[in-house]
């Protein structure tokens, strides 16, 4: 019975260990992308598409793909932006096991434009959900709060 015991515990903690390693390495993999989703400049995003759409998965990166050439690049291309995005702060909101985990995240962003050459400085409010797929986390669904 001993022995039982000490086995459920023993497996309840490896699995406590996983899912917050999950949580931290999710945290920073959203650190990381979601910086890289919502920063481009003008010149190089058409170029880019290919790197953004690796950070992606699942629905949103079809979504983020038809936004990027339907709206962001003419955009961009036309008004000559350029945007810098950094995190602010980013905390672990809640997970479904190790392979999905969701972060809220405070960003700001700086924006250029040949109309606006000077910066302009905005905040936005992020949930984002990262799953786990072929050993990266990836962006699953990105939702301005």
């Amino acid at each position: 019975m001993l022995l039982l015991v000490t086995g459920l515990f023993a497996f309840l903690a490896l699995q406590q260990t996983q899912v917050e390693r999950a949580r931290g390495e999710a945290r920073a993999a959203a650190d990381q992308k979601v910086v890289e989703l919502l920063s481009y400049d003008h010149r190089t995003i058409a170029t880019d598409i290919g790197a953004r759409m690796a950070l992606l998965t699942g629905q949103f990166k079809e979504d983020y793909g038809a936004l990027l050439r339907d709206v962001v690049i003419p955009a961009a291309t036309q008004q000559q932006l350029t945007t810098r995005s950094s995190v602010v702060s980013s905390s672990v909101a809640g997970d479904d096991g190790i392979d999905q985990v969701q972060v809220v995240m405070f960003l700001n962003q700086t924006t250029q434009s040949s109309a606006s050459p000077d910066p302009t400085l905005s905040g936005s409010r992020l949930h984002v959900t990262m799953e786990k797929k072929d050993g990266d986390w990836l962006v699953a669904e990105l939702t301005p709060v």
